[in-house]
């Protein structure tokens, strides 16, 4: 299921043809992927520290950046977001002074998993983003996935 995520949307969630998105930050691997495999790769203006594949995305800008070592062992690792989770902290960071450079009038991100990828929260605690619409890919279940 694909939904727009009205709490960091504008107004009016909806695309009309004469205002389809122009520039995408794509927050999301799976995302960057599929925006390249449609041929739209030029609508790209940014990506995650996640995103890398294809490889021409990585001259794209990246936008984020873990706020956990991640390098770490797998037990640090999940010690680390379990006590950022605990403070109510994000474990990203997105750079609010790149995205607004990039005037982006898209987000794509996803809400599935807060260690995976940069999820609503995270992107709640940017100052830029809330001007954004956003696009929150929330996949249930593999039926969802293959929609």
């Amino acid at each position: 299921m694909y939904n727009m995520d009205s709490s960091c949307s504008k107004k009016d969630s909806s695309f009309s043809r004469k205002d389809k998105p122009q520039r995408v930050v794509s927050l999301l691997g799976a995302s960057t992927e599929t925006i390249y495999r449609l041929g739209l790769s030029e609508k790209l203006v940014g990506r995650s520290h996640e995103c890398d594949y294809p490889p021409a995305c990585l001259s794209i800008p990246c936008i984020s950046r873990p706020r956990i070592d991640v390098e770490a062992s797998s037990i640090e690792i999940n010690k680390a977001v379990s006590a950022h989770s605990a403070n109510g902290e994000p474990v990203y960071k997105l750079d609010d002074e790149v995205i607004s450079q990039l005037d982006p009038d898209l987000i794509i991100a996803q809400d599935h998993c807060r260690v995976c990828a940069i999820t609503p929260g995270d992107i709640s605690n940017s100052t830029t983003c809330s001007k954004i619409r956003q696009l929150i890919v929330k996949p249930s279940t593999l039926e969802d996935c293959l929609k």
